[in-house]
C-alpha cells in the first residue's frame, strides 16, 4: 500500500529525474524508479479492490443498484460499474504476455507486465560525479 516512505521516495526520484545536471540515463532511470514505485502501489491497490469487490458483497450491491448511489456511498452505481470495468481491463492487461513492434522488430517478452512491475530490482542510489 501507499506509505509516507513510498510517497517520499517517489518525490525524491522524480526530483532526480528532473535534475538537468544529471546524465540522460540517470534522469531516465530515476523516472523509471518513480514510475515503478507508483505502479507497484497501484497494482497492490487494484488487488485489494478486487478482493473487496469479490468477497464483501459490494459487487452484488452495485449490480443491484440501477440508479443513484450504492448504500451509504457517494458514487453513482453506474460510475462504479464503469470503474470496475476499467480495473478489470487493467488486471487483464497485467497478466497478458507482451508482444510489441519496436523500430520495425517484433519483441516478445516471456514476462507479463505484472512480472516486470513486481520484480523490478531495488537499485542503490548512485553518487553523482564529484560527490
Amino acid at each position: 500500500m501507499l506509505t509516507r516512505e513510498i510517497a517520499n521516495e517517489v518525490a525524491s526520484q522524480w526530483q532526480q529525474a528532473n535534475d538537468i545536471q544529471a546524465s540522460g540515463i540517470r534522469q531516465f532511470e530515476a523516472m523509471l524508479r518513480a514510475a515503478l514505485l507508483i505502479t507497484k502501489t497501484q497494482v497492490s491497490i487494484a488487488g485489494a479492490g478486487k478482493n473487496q469487490w469479490d468477497y464483501s458483497g459490494i459487487a452484488a450491491a452495485v449490480l443491484a443498484t440501477q440508479t443513484g448511489a450504492v448504500g451509504d456511498g457517494a458514487y453513482e452505481a453506474a460510475y462504479i460499474r464503469e470503474i470496475q470495468a476499467m480495473w478489470g481491463s487493467y488486471m487483464a492487461w497485467l497478466t497478458t504476455p507482451i508482444t510489441i513492434v519496436v523500430q520495425g522488430q517484433t519483441v516478445t517478452l516471456e514476462k507479463r507486465p505484472i512480472d516486470l512491475i513486481m520484480s523490478s530490482p531495488v537499485v542503490a542510489q548512485v553518487a553523482q560525479e564529484g560527490e
